[in-house]
């Protein structure tokens, strides 16, 4: 019989891992992904607990599995957690067999660019560049900006679940503090945060195409956004740039977009700086969390905008973590460094992920380290 059971001590915990049961919601999960997801008809899996490990894992009355608390959602959780590792691997398998057998799907070749290519050399065989090069130009200048618009959408309803929950968030702070009546000034700076956030998602969401902005600007306002989180998450977060250091470059870029890109590496970062350190020390303690964020002049393709962090960095290749629907966090869409990737292609630099020694950082960033590479301004 298909299914996760459950075990206590050795004695089965019932109704888990029954047909009419789906204590994981594996099969809502399937229908929502169903490519990626596994639903419980096709696994067979078991969790062995011991009692006196799992105390705060309550049987009801009826014998009839836990009690809905904190317990049995941390136990979820987990299980979720390893059972999405296993989902990752098993769809690079899939990956690796298809390529075998001849049935992949190259996504980045099935872009209109490599189309255009072929089309234009076949037009030159036959001496007709001067009566149909103006179309192909014309369908590969419309087709860019239809991304641009397109992502511009994408980027902005992937940070728009983050803006409600901070914004929620912020508001039950200020809320809590205007209570508790602290004084004028922490309500002032609570409430420019707010402002902050809002204002932030605005210029996602503007349209600047081809303007020339600096590197600075870029990372005050993703700073800016995700102000409130850093608090919040106990996260450390050095920007040298803004505090007064030397060294800036400008270049051509959609601001809005490429803002909505650094957004993307910072909320990665959140995330895995607290897989990395998960507890939280004490208030008045140091964080061990830390997110860095500068620029570089030392990469041969260009300046670059650098987001690191001191998380456990990358386990997949770039090329993969950068593919749409591809993720390891439990709950991710796989969509946030597609995007970037994607912004970085429209703006004609690239995105890549560095080793610790490329380049020169602060001590302790050993996780992941991504560089936003651009065409320097002419």
């Amino acid at each position: 019989m298909a299914a996760v059971r459950v075990y206590r001590d050795g004695i089965r915990v019932y109704n888990y891992g029954e047909p009419t049961d789906d204590w994981l919601g594996l099969d809502m999960r399937r229908v929502n992904t169903p490519t990626r997801s596994i639903s419980r008809n096709i696994i067979i899996g078991a969790v062995n607990l011991r009692l006196d490990s799992s105390q705060s894992l309550v049987e009801k009355t009826n014998r009839e599995g836990f009690v809905e608390d904190d317990g049995l959602s941390r136990l979820k959780d987990i299980v979720l957690g390893a059972l999405m590792t296993l989902e990752v691997e098993r769809q690079k398998d899939k990956e690796t067999i298809r390529r075998l057998t001849g049935k992949a799907s190259d996504i980045e070749a099935e872009k209109i660019r490599r189309p255009l290519e072929e089309l234009r050399r076949a037009v030159r065989r036959e001496g007709l560049e001067d009566k149909l090069f103006k179309y192909i130009d014309k369908i590969e200048i419309d087709y860019e900006d239809m991304q641009r618009t397109l992502l511009h959408a994408g980027m902005a309803g992937i940070n728009l679940g983050v803006v409600f929950h901070e914004v929620e968030r912020g508001v039950k702070t200020l809320h809590r503090a205007i209570q508790a009546g602290e004084n004028r000034q922490t309500v002032e700076e609570q409430s420019e945060g707010l402002m902050s956030l809002l204002d932030g998602f605005a210029t996602i969401l503007r349209r600047d195409d081809g303007a020339v902005n600096s590197a600075k600007k870029v990372i005050d306002r993703a700073r800016r956004n995700n102000s409130l989180r850093f608090g919040h998450h106990r996260v450390r977060f050095e920007a040298p740039i803004l505090e007064g250091a030397l060294g800036d470059f400008e270049a051509q870029m959609s601001f809005g977009l490429v803002v909505g890109a650094v957004g993307n590496l910072i909320d990665n970062a959140l995330y895995w700086v607290r897989v990395r350190w998960p507890d939280v020390p004490a208030k008045g303690l140091p964080t061990p969390r830390k997110i860095y964020a500068g620029i570089t002049n030392e990469l041969e393709e260009g300046p670059a905008i650098i987001i690191a962090d001191n998380g456990p960095g990358l386990i997949d290749s770039p090329d993969r973590v950068v593919s749409p629907f591809y993720t390891r966090r439990p709950g991710g869409m796989g969509l946030g460094l597609y995007y970037v990737n994607m912004v970085m292609q429209l703006t004609g630099g690239s995105l890549r992920f560095l080793e610790p020694n490329e380049i020169e950082l602060p001590d302790g960033y050993d996780g992941t380290i991504a560089a936003l590479i651009f065409k320097e301004k002419r």
